[in-house]
């Protein structure tokens, strides 16, 4: 995901694969920690207003399986 940014104000990440993937704030994210996004449904929503600085952090996602389909919605003040 893109680096540290200032102007970001709203990140979603929807998993649309078959596994299970987990977000987390740095390199060290495993499959088995962190904030868990569930196959087929799940999503993971952070903005300034509920989570304050942490929209602008450097997200890192990992999943168990390859191939997985996921897809990132990012909002940035002009």
């Amino acid at each position: 995901f893109p680096s540290h940014d200032t102007r970001r104000v709203k990140l979603l990440i929807m998993n649309f694969g078959a596994s299970d993937i987990s977000v987390g704030f740095d390199s060290s994210v495993t499959t088995t920690s962190r904030i868990k996004v569930v196959a087929s449904t799940g999503y993971m929503e952070s903005n300034a207003s509920d989570d304050g600085e942490e929209v602008l952090s450097e997200f890192w996602a990992i999943s168990s399986a390859a191939g997985n389909n996921i897809v990132i919605s990012e909002v940035y003040r002009i």
